[in-house]
């Protein structure tokens, strides 16, 4: 079990790494912005 989530994680880690940056830092931004909005309607 352990293993084979350590292999989906690696798989996954390097997914993101061959990502460009800009898309990453889009990502992050547009999950930023969706929490803000859920606080401030909250």
């Amino acid at each position: 079990m352990i293993l084979n989530n350590f292999a989906e994680f690696s798989n996954a880690f390097q997914a993101v790494k061959q990502l460009n940056h800009n898309e990453v830092n889009l990502i992050f931004v547009a999950s930023n912005v969706a929490n803000f909005t859920v606080f401030a309607f909250i």
